[in-house]
Protein backbone atom coordinates (compact mmCIF):
# COMPACT_ATOMS: atom_id res chain seq x y z
CA UNK A 1 0.00 0.00 0.00
CA UNK A 2 0.71 3.43 -1.00
CA UNK A 3 2.04 6.31 1.20
CA UNK A 4 -0.73 8.17 -0.34
CA UNK A 5 -3.58 5.20 0.35
CA UNK A 6 -2.74 5.78 4.72
CA UNK A 7 -2.95 9.62 4.31
CA UNK A 8 -6.08 11.64 5.67
CA UNK A 9 -7.34 14.86 5.16
CA UNK A 10 -9.93 15.96 7.35
CA UNK A 11 -11.20 19.70 8.70
CA UNK A 12 -9.67 21.35 11.46
CA UNK A 13 -10.79 20.34 15.24
CA UNK A 14 -10.64 22.80 17.89
CA UNK A 15 -8.83 19.45 19.49
CA UNK A 16 -5.90 19.46 17.00
CA UNK A 17 -5.15 23.27 17.55
CA UNK A 18 -2.03 22.57 20.49
CA UNK A 19 -0.91 19.73 18.27
CA UNK A 20 -1.42 22.10 14.61
CA UNK A 21 0.50 25.26 16.38
CA UNK A 22 3.35 23.08 17.70
CA UNK A 23 3.53 21.84 13.90
CA UNK A 24 3.22 25.16 12.59
CA UNK A 25 6.20 26.44 14.93
CA UNK A 26 8.77 23.39 14.30
CA UNK A 27 8.08 23.82 10.04
CA UNK A 28 8.53 27.69 10.47
CA UNK A 29 11.49 27.35 12.13
CA UNK A 30 12.92 25.26 9.89
CA UNK A 31 12.01 26.08 6.48
CA UNK A 32 12.81 30.24 7.14
CA UNK A 33 16.26 29.09 10.05
CA UNK A 34 14.73 31.52 12.89
CA UNK A 35 13.00 31.19 16.20
CA UNK A 36 9.48 32.18 15.63
CA UNK A 37 9.30 35.41 18.49
CA UNK A 38 5.57 34.67 19.19
CA UNK A 39 4.38 32.92 22.08
CA UNK A 40 2.50 29.54 22.07
CA UNK A 41 -0.25 31.39 23.54
CA UNK A 42 -0.05 34.31 20.80
CA UNK A 43 -0.03 31.77 17.93
CA UNK A 44 -2.99 30.03 19.16
CA UNK A 45 -5.23 32.99 19.64
CA UNK A 46 -3.98 34.21 16.03
CA UNK A 47 -5.25 30.54 14.60
CA UNK A 48 -8.77 30.31 16.12
CA UNK A 49 -9.42 34.05 15.68
CA UNK A 50 -7.84 35.11 12.33
CA UNK A 51 -6.73 31.88 10.29
CA UNK A 52 -9.83 28.95 11.23
CA UNK A 53 -12.63 31.89 10.90
CA UNK A 54 -11.02 33.30 7.43
CA UNK A 55 -9.76 30.06 6.05
CA UNK A 56 -11.34 26.60 4.81
CA UNK A 57 -8.10 24.67 7.32
CA UNK A 58 -7.52 21.14 6.14
CA UNK A 59 -5.13 19.09 8.43
CA UNK A 60 -3.22 16.13 6.73
CA UNK A 61 -2.91 12.67 8.95
CA UNK A 62 -0.72 9.62 8.24
CA UNK A 63 -1.87 6.55 10.06
CA UNK A 64 -3.39 9.14 12.61
CA UNK A 65 -0.42 11.60 12.78
CA UNK A 66 -0.40 15.24 11.76
CA UNK A 67 1.68 15.48 9.12
CA UNK A 68 0.96 19.04 7.71
CA UNK A 69 -2.04 21.82 7.21
CA UNK A 70 -3.45 24.16 5.00
CA UNK A 71 -5.34 27.41 5.16
CA UNK A 72 -7.01 28.30 2.18
CA UNK A 73 -9.72 30.73 1.31
CA UNK A 74 -11.42 30.76 -2.03
CA UNK A 75 -8.45 33.37 -3.92
CA UNK A 76 -4.92 32.28 -1.96
CA UNK A 77 -3.31 29.83 0.41
CA UNK A 78 -2.72 31.67 3.84
CA UNK A 79 -0.83 28.93 5.34
CA UNK A 80 0.94 25.82 4.32
CA UNK A 81 3.16 23.80 6.74
CA UNK A 82 4.26 20.13 6.55
CA UNK A 83 5.93 18.49 9.28
CA UNK A 84 9.88 18.44 9.77
CA UNK A 85 10.74 14.70 8.15
CA UNK A 86 7.69 14.65 5.56
CA UNK A 87 9.69 17.05 3.61
CA UNK A 88 9.79 16.11 -0.03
Amino acid sequence: MSVLAKISIEEFSVADAAELVQLWRESFEFGVGVKDPHPIEEQTKYLLAEVVPNNAVRVAFLERRMVGFIAASSISISQLYVRIGFHR
